[in-house]
């Protein structure tokens, strides 16, 4: 993936996290996006957790529609 569409609700999700728990979902969602990989979501705490399980999922739905109207192809 090589970009990714930041959607207000995440943004609305997020800010009422700590600081610490903002930038732990921030890393994760970047990580899993750009990085292709699952983020360690073990590593955040119970509420960062939710946020960045949800937004994690929606950008990942996202991405697969993406996939699919190009042809199958995400390059």
């Amino acid at each position: 993936m090589n970009s990714i569409l930041i959607r207000k609700s995440y943004y609305s999700g997020i800010k009422g996290l700590s600081p610490e728990n903002r930038l732990a979902v921030y890393d994760a969602i970047m990580h899993s996006a750009f990085e292709d990989t699952p983020p360690d979501m073990a590593a955040l705490s119970p509420a960062a957790l939710s946020v960045a399980s949800l937004i994690n999922e929606d950008i990942q739905s996202n991405y697969a529609v993406y996939v699919q109207r190009r042809g199958g192809s995400d390059k």
